[in-house]
């Protein structure tokens, strides 16, 4: 919403204050045409500096946006990578565009009202505004990949699995491909996206135009303005997603070291070779099958140094049991359990890798965080998330993105709550809530 503000805020004050452009005059000579134009353009600069400074600044938000994304899809991922790589270079790219623009035309307007040559003063400023065009397609390509590649590495596992909706990852996919579509328009036809796009300095049009006329006039004028609203509306859906996702995640809010490597207990932590008789230790009752008479679901990642922990699925299910099916979710085995022979699932188990911790009882219960790391055979107390302690690491445990205190055994796993252990550095964004999957209700 602050995004969609500041543009709109900044394009009513750039129409509202930016005189028209000097009208064409047929009987006029080509100089002293070209000369009044270069003399507007002067009076423009300081609007063209706020409309491009905004439209910076939502670029660059791209910067951290894809930090966040590729931590939440996971840096293993060659996709993710290519998407937190390029967002940032299409982003740099595009402000480079607008800065050498607008460094353009303040050279190119200082130059014409000091008596310069106006034909040379024209060809500078055409070629500048053709090189920053440039840089500005070449950006909207590189985001598109990027674009593209975050919403692969996403559909690369089930949706509603993951901590990405559907919708974020549909937006994505379709913007990734209308910029790709505009990059290759251009490179084929310059005019199919000029009107787009293009911002050919006015000056160079008057050269080609023979017979002006007050309806050309008003043509190039309503030309240049659908382009301003063109260029800002592309960098509001690009920092949209930002918005949209923003809800989902919230800033550490705080800084601490690296955490040293444990000399025992170090993550990642591996499934447990007796689950059952964990189970029991941890006060839970196994069964030979899952039942939904109490069917809820909460969500846990755990960070060490900033990167994400995986949490394998079988947790709380005994996997050596024939009965216990196999499948795989992400590239990684997943497991479920009906008709055992004896006691193979826990009413708190983990199906596969997403980090969905299931509670499926034939009775209300309200087990803990404490009870499923000790399934889980990882030590979690008020000083240790397995091998890592304090003083030496820090441990902090966050709960739809809010910071707990006391001890973290002691968090009640509540319906869709999104649960964030972070040891050492923490990430650059802290999950706040899960998009659970159909049938996670």
């Amino acid at each position: 919403m602050a995004t969609w503000v500041a543009y709109l805020a900044a394009a009513a004050f750039v129409f509202v204050t930016v005189a028209n452009p000097p009208r064409f005059d047929p009987g006029m000579p080509l100089d002293a045409h070209l000369h009044r134009w270069l003399t507007w353009l002067v009076t423009t600069l300081p609007q063209q500096r706020l409309d491009t400074g905004v439209a910076i600044a939502g670029f660059l938000c791209l910067v951290p946006l894809a930090a966040f994304a590729g931590d939440l899809l996971g840096r293993d991922r060659v996709l993710a990578r290519i998407g937190s790589l390029a967002m940032p270079t299409g982003a740099l790219l595009w402000a480079t565009g607008n800065l050498l623009q607008l460094g353009g035309h303040r050279a190119a307007g200082l130059m014409a009202t000091h008596r310069n040559p106006i034909q040379t003063v024209n060809s500078i400023l055409f070629t500048v505004d053709t090189i920053g065009e440039a840089f500005e397609l070449a950006a909207l390509a590189v985001l598109g990949v990027a674009l593209l590649a975050f919403a692969g590495a996403a559909i690369g596992g089930p949706i509603g699995n993951r901590a990405v909706s559907r919708a974020w990852c549909g937006y994505s996919l379709l913007l990734g491909v209308v910029l790709l579509g505009l990059s290759g328009a251009y490179a084929a036809n310059d005019n199919l996206v000029g009107l787009l796009l293009g911002r050919r300095c006015l000056a160079a049009r008057i050269v080609r135009r023979r017979k002006p006329t007050r309806q050309a006039e008003r043509g190039a004028e309503k030309e240049e303005t659908m382009k301003k609203i063109a260029r800002r509306l592309i960098s509001v859906a690009l920092v949209l997603p930002a918005a949209c996702g923003g809800g989902g995640a919230v800033s550490p809010g705080y800084s601490a070291s690296l955490a040293p490597p444990p000399s025992a207990g170090a993550a990642p932590w591996f499934l447990p070779a007796d689950p059952m008789s964990l189970v029991r230790q941890a006060g839970l009752t196994p069964a030979t099958q899952e039942f939904f008479t109490y069917h809820v679901h909460a969500h846990l990642d755990v960070f060490v140094n900033g990167r994400r922990v995986q949490i394998p699925g079988g947790i709380g299910i005994d996997i050596t049991d024939p009965a216990v099916r196999r499948f795989v979710v992400e590239g990684a085995p997943g497991y479920s359990a009906k008709g055992c022979p004896q006691p193979c699932i826990s009413p708190l188990h983990t199906h596969d890798v997403t980090g969905v911790l299931h509670i499926e009882a034939p009775v209300k219960t309200q087990p803990t965080l404490g009870q499923f790391f000790e399934e889980w055979g990882v030590r979690l107390d008020g000083s240790c998330v397995g091998g890592y302690c304090r003083p030496a690491s820090s441990v902090v445990v966050f709960v739809d993105g809010k910071r707990q205190t006391g001890s973290p055994g002691d968090i009640p796993l509540l319906d869709h709550d999104e649960i964030a252990i972070v040891i050492g550095a923490p990430p650059a964004q802290i999950p706040a809530r899960y998009a659970f999957g159909p049938n996670e209700p």
